[in-house]
């Protein structure tokens, strides 16, 4: 998928996000078959472990519809295996900070430090583009929602955000029928379906659509499993999105480059060097010079050189 591609090159956290989600969903459905306590503590693990890896409010949703699945899932021992899954989610959340408490033993600034978690929260609400979000999934144009945001093209667009997300809502209206037929599916379209009800309370950014991305494809898979073609036309479909991330325009990478400085990401800054640069000077050197030289926003413009667009800096 365009969007996975992306990710990979840029130092964000919405992909081991998305994999211990992966990994979590797996364990929790193995849960339904097998009845086993190992594999239901696996995957608290995992999911306390998503929610240590990157801040979010919408964790506690996946937590309650986690119970809905475990108290489904099995008849007997119900009150005990919603407390297990409990601890053992609280469980994975502190061991996510392990490097943390091995250079700070002290449990009372890692408690403080949750304030301002919430606070951040606090401070994304307010009015937002509720449409930002579907203008980004159905017409693959996304708003800036700082003050002068301009509309800009999703370069990461593909038909499965649009298919899938008709899917979780149609699959919510059936709700009956698929808790019956595919019950995995519809643990899926919960969650898909309440996340992006939440990004609606949220200042949206892309990006956030990461974590929608494995719920969405196999929602369309599953739909459309006996009709291969539409699925091949479908990975077909992804190349031209692919084309930016593999075969960027370098005007564009230059734009980005000032876009990155300007927002102090250094390390995604470094990335879009290209090999003699950064042969010249390595990662940490680098980070330093930006630490000790944060004034220096360098929103200079791209020259067209020797049929190249570069931007030049001296160190």
């Amino acid at each position: 998928n365009p969007l996975i591609v992306e990710q990979i090159g840029q130092t964000m956290l919405d992909l081991p996000l998305v994999l211990l989600f992966i990994l979590h969903s797996y364990f929790i459905f193995k849960f339904s078959q097998e009845k086993s306590r190992k594999t239901l503590i696996t995957a608290a693990i995992f999911l306390g472990l998503f929610a240590g890896t990157k801040p979010a409010y919408f964790v506690p949703m996946i937590g309650l519809i986690d119970w809905w699945w475990i108290y489904q899932s099995e008849k007997n021992n119900r009150v005990k295996n919603l407390f297990l899954y409990l601890f053992f989610v609280i469980g994975g959340y502190v061991l996510a900070y392990t490097c943390y408490f091995i250079a700070h033993p002290n449990p009372i600034p890692w408690i403080r430090l949750h304030e301002k978690v919430i606070n951040f929260h606090k401070g994304s609400g307010g009015s937002h583009d509720v449409l930002n979000i579907f203008r980004t999934i159905f017409l693959d144009r996304y708003k800036g929602f700082w003050v002068g945001g301009k509309e800009m093209v999703f370069k990461s667009w593909s038909p499965i955000f649009p298919l899938g997300t008709i899917l979780l809502i149609k699959n919510i209206f059936s709700f009956k029928k698929i808790f019956r037929q595919k019950p995995q599916i519809l643990y899926l379209t919960l969650i898909g379906f309440f996340y992006v009800l939440m990004c609606l309370n949220i200042d949206f950014w892309p990006r956030y659509l990461v974590l929608l991305v494995p719920i969405l494809i196999v929602l369309v898979v599953d739909f459309f499993q006996n009709k291969t073609i539409i699925l091949i036309l479908l990975l077909v479909s992804y190349l031209p999105w692919l084309n930016y991330n593999f075969f960027p325009n370098p005007k564009v990478i230059t734009e980005e480059w000032n876009q990155e400085i300007n927002d102090h990401h250094y390390r995604e800054a470094y990335r879009l060097l290209d090999k003699n640069g950064r042969q010249r000077i390595d990662e940490s050197t680098w980070l330093k010079y930006w630490e000790e030289n944060k004034q220096d926003t360098l929103q200079k413009e791209s020259v067209l050189e020797n049929n190249q667009w570069r931007i030049k800096i001296r160190f």
